[in-house]
């Protein structure tokens, strides 16, 4: 478990150095592209480009899930609790 947490986290950390190269790469992409376009066609957002790893789509929570969310970190404090206690 701790192996692939650790490497998550350097995984993280290397996107993290290269994202404001890649964001360059692509935001000269784009202006080179649209150079080429008509006035109609030019595309607005970089990131219809290409997307990157980053780029991903925040999903909206419902009011359910989010309930559930509280629901799980209140029986874990509790549980938790109950654990000090025992101490």
């Amino acid at each position: 478990m701790e192996f692939w947490l650790a490497l998550k986290d350097s995984n993280d950390l290397e996107l993290l150095k290269i994202q404001p190269v890649c964001e360059t790469i692509r935001m000269s992409t784009l202006w080179l592209v649209n150079v080429q376009l008509p006035k109609g066609k030019k595309i607005k957002k970089a990131e219809n480009l290409f997307k990157f790893v980053w780029d991903k789509e925040q999903k909206n929570q419902t009011f359910a899930e989010m309930k559930n969310v509280m629901k799980v970190i209140a029986s874990a404090t509790k549980n938790n609790k109950k654990r000090k206690r025992k101490k």
